[in-house]
């Protein structure tokens, strides 16, 4: 999380109108248990404090997911991770109205927060169900049929099944070859930061 966190918030550097580089880097930060911090990197992102509408960030949308859902689900992630679940499920539930294209995440964090501020029973199990939607057995590729009647399943879905890849922006990313001994990793911070 720390690279990755680190990557985001170099871009954001670079860019620091594409909101989206700190509505992503919020959740490594969660994850590195600063939820509060992620919360300060998400209202900026929102455009809070911004002196004018041409001053706030932009939130594009990505690969058919709203830039506005993604926020608000990385809001509600780290709200649920500072233990305040009620005030977790009003931003979830904006994520989902936001999102367009199924956010899984979303669906699976609303019902964690219902669930843990005593209001989950039916709404809960839905949400969860629904949050199985990327991962649908529709969207996985051909399968190998085995012997015995048994089928082999891919580890993933192709992501031109789960993605909406028709609508965005197109990037390339650069290579950078990950370290596998402790000699490749010594520079490996500073190739990171070379890229990005």
């Amino acid at each position: 999380p720390r690279l990755v966190l680190g990557s985001l918030l170099a871009a954001n550097k670079r860019d620091p109108r594409d909101a989206m580089n700190l509505v992503n880097a919020a959740v490594p930060l969660t994850m590195l248990g600063k939820p509060a911090e992620a919360l300060a990197l998400l209202d900026r992102a929102a455009g809070a404090g911004a002196s004018s509408a041409a001053a706030r960030p932009r939130l594009p949308n990505t690969m058919g997911l709203s830039g506005r859902g993604v926020l608000e689900n990385n809001r509600g992630y780290a709200l649920l991770k500072l233990g305040r679940a009620a005030e977790a499920v009003a931003p979830l539930r904006r994520a989902i109205a936001a999102a367009g294209r199924p956010l899984a995440e979303a669906h699976a964090n609303l019902a964690l927060a219902l669930v843990c501020s005593g209001r989950g029973g039916d709404e809960a199990v839905k949400l969860i169900r629904k949050s199985y939607a990327r991962r649908s057995l529709t969207y996985l590729p051909p399968r190998k049929q085995l012997p015995g009647g048994l089928v082999e399943l891919p580890e993933s879905p192709w992501a031109k099944d789960v993605y909406d890849l028709t609508v965005g922006e197109e990037t390339s990313l650069p290579q950078f070859k990950w370290p596998s001994t402790p000699g490749q990793s010594s520079n490996a911070v500073e190739r990171m930061a070379a890229i990005t």
